[in-house]
């Protein structure tokens, strides 16, 4: 089926406070882009991404969180929840290896809840609030480094291009990218940091949205290497 990508710039972000004083809303089929930001994770030995998000339906069995996806949309990487635990892929073509947390997770319409994954040298770890979800989990490809992603693949918050897989519905906040792969104490820290990430300083942090405006640009505080986020609408 044909698929048209239709840039959508009037996303209007909620007053309903999440970690910060806004977030924006994504609808059915809305999605946040980061043109070419698997950069951000290929070949790498370590990174974290977290950000915060709140349901406004139930989750799926299957409910994406992110998406990476190449230039002619096929989804070559993921991060999702399955069967209420949360669960990542890395692949170059397809994702018949998954990594999944060893404990599940317990998720409310209308509640504020911090997302981690964090990738440590073929060590996988989750962290859901302030606690990671259970213990370590090795990468089922046997790799200590992610697959190195061309440089048109994007990352897709809120879209998954897994038709198994449902797109997420609800708001998402403070999405942060880093270089290194955070600590339980660094995780439990941004969790109880009730305001805006500040010490722009660290140069582990490498991609920053606050996610505040109403705008296209949608404030990237820190992304000297991400040309560009957007808000965009997926027309199946």
């Amino acid at each position: 089926m044909k698929k048209l990508f239709l840039v959508f710039f009037f996303l209007i972000p909620t007053t309903i406070s999440l970690a910060q004083e806004k977030a924006y809303l994504l609808a059915a089929n809305d999605l946040i882009a980061v043109t070419n930001g698997s950069q951000l994770i290929s070949n790498t030995t370590t990174f974290t991404i977290e950000f915060w998000a709140n349901f406004s339906t139930a989750p799926a069995v299957s409910q994406g969180l992110i998406d990476i996806a190449s230039n002619g949309f096929v989804n070559v990487g993921f991060f999702a929840l399955s069967n209420s635990k949360m669960l990542t892929c890395f692949n170059t073509t397809n994702c018949s290896n998954n990594e999944i947390s060893t404990t599940t997770v317990s998720i409310s319409t209308g509640t504020c809840y911090h997302f981690a994954f964090v990738f440590d040298n073929g060590v996988h770890r989750f962290y859901f609030n302030e606690s990671q979800l259970g213990t370590d989990v090795n990468d089922a490809n046997y790799t200590s480094t992610t697959p190195t992603y061309t440089s048109t693949d994007y990352l897709f918050f809120g879209l998954s291009m897994d038709s198994t897989i449902t797109n997420f519905h609800g708001l998402l906040d403070d999405i942060r990218i880093w270089s290194t792969a955070r600590s339980a104490v660094e995780i439990l820290s941004n969790y109880n940091n009730a305001t805006e990430y500040t010490p722009l300083s660290d140069s582990n942090l490498i991609a920053y949205w606050k996610l505040n405006k109403t705008s296209e640009s949608i404030d990237a505080v820190v992304a000297p290497t991400v040309p560009s986020l957007r808000m965009e609408q997926w027309w199946p």
